[in-house]
């Protein structure tokens, strides 16, 4: 009975998810409509979450357009007309940083 209780447990803490509400269902990107991070409509209990950044969130993209490496006498050129994607990250905007805590004067 205990093994029961504990399997009970543990598989509703896994349908709970990453935030508290949120849907359990499968996800439905291909399904419905994109909707915008920032937009109106990117609301939890509206949107699926995977599909969508929600509270706030946006997503921070960086690529890299160089076109000169230092290395060219040496053979190392970068295609012609190409770029790439430093990487993706997920963040939030907010118009403060976060409180941080004090810097300690002697360094430790």
């Amino acid at each position: 009975m205990s093994r029961v209780l504990a399997l009970a447990v543990l598989a509703q803490g896994a349908l709970a998810g990453l935030y508290p509400g949120l849907t359990t269902a499968n996800h439905t990107c291909s399904l419905v409509p994109p909707v915008l991070s920032c937009s109106e409509g990117a609301q939890p209990g509206l949107v699926d979450t995977c599909c969508v950044e929600t509270f706030g969130g946006l997503v921070l993209q960086t690529q890299f357009w160089n076109t000169y490496t230092g290395l060219e006498s040496e053979g190392q050129l970068l295609p012609k007309d190409a770029w790439t994607i430093h990487g993706l990250w997920p963040g939030t905007f907010r118009p403060r940083p976060p409180p941080y805590p004090p810097a300690i004067v002697d360094g430790s």
